[in-house]
């Protein structure tokens, strides 16, 4: 041949190289083991991440690739229970990535773009935090949802539609009710009887 055309498609990947943090994300060998392991992704499934990659890795990857407020839902949805990283045939720290992209959303980052989260989404998380740290004020809050679900769209013990900025959660899924009883209460119900 007279000419020869090499067309390298790098769609982001350089820069993911360069960046130390996630450099480690591209030795991903997409086996799927980190899939198989994850509760996140057994519960949801792999079209609710609406990129190409699903799971763990897609929760790190697809907002480096998409931009990460853009894609800022897959790295907040993801347990961090570490069971990916378990798995992982290459010992890919998924966790500590995903935790990266959260503190990137919370405080910004010009390198890669990332605006911080809203207000509202910001005090959101900050008053969870509270909420899961105070065992009382925990209960109150599941014993007011629980209450408060009857008011919400829905049937066969499934919520179909939350409002305001909830809303994301029912989209493509419904929700299940809130119980009466904590996991606390209900455990040591069961170790009662037995």
């Amino acid at each position: 041949p007279k000419e020869v055309h090499l067309i390298i498609i790098d769609n982001g990947r350089s820069r993911i190289l360069a960046d130390p943090d996630f450099r480690e994300m591209l030795c991903c060998i997409r086996c799927g083991a980190c899939l198989n392991v994850c509760p996140v992704y057994g519960k949801i499934g792999g079209h609710s991440y609406g990129y190409a990659y699903s799971g763990p890795v897609g929760a790190v990857v697809n907002p480096l690739l998409e931009g990460i407020n853009q894609a800022s839902d897959l790295c907040l949805g993801e347990s961090l229970c570490g069971a990916c990283m378990d798995a992982c045939p290459v010992n890919i720290d998924i966790p500590r990535m995903l935790l990266l992209l959260r503190a990137k959303l919370g405080e910004g980052d010009k390198i890669w773009n990332v605006k911080v989260l809203s207000r509202v989404e910001k005090a959101s998380f900050t008053a969870w935090s509270y909420l899961i740290q105070s065992r009382p004020l925990y209960d109150f809050f599941l014993k007011t949802a629980y209450i408060g679900q009857k008011f919400l769209p829905g049937k066969n013990k499934m919520i179909s539609r939350l409002p305001f900025t909830a809303k994301g959660w029912t989209q493509s899924r419904d929700l299940k009710q809130f119980s009466d009883q904590s996991f606390i209460q209900r455990f040591k119900k069961d170790t009662a009887k037995k």
